[in-house]
């Protein structure tokens, strides 16, 4: 409800890049509490409204988190259209990997890799994220890359790197942040 309230206000206020944000968080929302079909929808409307704002970079990055709940479908379908928004968003910002919202697609990207079985590609694409998170010195969002990373050393047998990167995660942590789930899974 609250959900929706939102994005009516966003319609009515006539800001589709708001509004393609709200679905998109809906759309995660439901994943966990209603059906990916569900999430799928929200996502859809979340990339339709991205459309209708002009602004490339959120149509880039509705792209990848579509393709990232279709590849629990779909998951060849979901990993192209992952790939397509991490293109557009490159050639919308540059090349570089220095800024927050591309690490986490390339996190998001490594782990669609790895989904598909692509450990070696999930490998490269996660360790560049976690190489551009630690240069950004953001703590908090190396929880989770790192545990991805961790995930995929581990399925390939390399348990050094596993457990190095794992401490490297709980190290990560900060108290004064609040509690965090990942530091639990870590």
């Amino acid at each position: 409800k609250l959900a929706d309230d939102a994005i009516s206000a966003a319609i009515r206020s006539d800001e589709p890049e708001l509004e393609a944000v709200l679905h998109y968080q809906k759309g995660n929302i439901l994943h966990a509490t209603d059906s990916v079909e569900a999430s799928l929808r929200e996502m859809e409307s979340a990339n339709e409204a991205a459309k209708r704002s002009g602004d490339k970079v959120v149509e880039a990055v509705m792209l990848i988190g579509y393709g990232h709940q279709l590849k629990k479908k779909d998951v060849r379908r979901g990993l192209e259209l992952m790939h397509e928004g991490y293109a557009t968003y490159r050639q919308i910002v540059g090349a570089d990997d220095d800024d927050r919202t591309g690490c986490l697609q390339l996190e998001r990207l490594g782990v669609g890799e790895f989904d598909h079985e692509h450990i070696g590609n999930g490998e490269r694409l996660l360790e560049k994220a976690v190489a551009g998170l630690e240069r950004l010195k953001l703590r908090s969002d190396l929880l989770t890359t790192y545990n991805y990373l961790a995930q995929v050393y581990l399925a390939g047998g390399q348990f050094e790197q596993c457990e190095a990167t794992l401490n490297k995660a709980l190290a990560a942590y900060d108290e004064k942040v609040g509690p965090n789930a990942w530091q639990g899974n870590n």
